[in-house]
């Protein structure tokens, strides 16, 4: 059985995944092949001349600090197992969406943070990839395929890619945000 820990809320992705032979565990309960963490968060509506200072915070913090730390504080297990981080966050991190400009900057730290762990990881078996869905209802059945895909051994070589699994959202994201 393949031990899987997650942060945040993963609801459908988390059943699927179970019913693919993964176990679901606590963060000190042992041994962890898959870190899933799903940093995505409600969209503030705003541009950046229109986002306050408690609203960028809270986003922030939600999904690019809690991202850092639980890959941190999780390190040494997966190390141990040669396990493989998967973060799930916005599309937006890709390209700025400038109607939710706290959201696309956490993002995209969400993104950076997923880049330097695969970075990190590379000399000691440790994966890091993230899958950048929209805020359009995303097929949850994709997205815990692609989470699994990730994980398995036989797609060890990839590692720091950020997959859109997002219905081509963000191929139309560039257009759409323009001022």
């Amino acid at each position: 059985m393949r031990r899987l820990v997650v942060d945040g809320d993963a609801g459908t992705m988390v059943d699927a995944l179970t019913g693919d032979g993964w176990s679901v565990r606590s963060a000190g309960d042992g041994p962890v092949d898959l870190l899933l963490i799903v940093a995505t968060t409600p969209p503030a509506r705003g541009r950046v001349t229109e986002t306050d200072d408690v609203t960028f915070v809270e986003t922030f913090e939600r999904v690019a600090s809690r991202s850092f730390r639980v890959a941190r504080d999780l390190w040494p297990s997966l190390r141990a197992t040669g396990g493989s981080i998967v973060i799930v966050t916005s599309v937006s991190g890709l390209r700025g969406d400038h109607a939710v400009a706290a959201r696309s900057v956490a993002s995209a730290a969400a993104i950076a943070v997923m880049e330097l762990l695969a970075a990190e990881g590379a000399d000691v078996g440790v994966r890091a990839n993230a899958i950048c869905v929209a805020d359009e209802p995303t097929a949850l059945g994709a997205v815990a395929e692609t989470i699994a895909w990730l994980a398995r051994p036989g797609v060890a070589a990839i590692s720091g890619a950020a997959i859109r699994v997002d219905g081509a959202a963000g191929a139309a994201l560039r257009a759409d945000t323009r001022a």
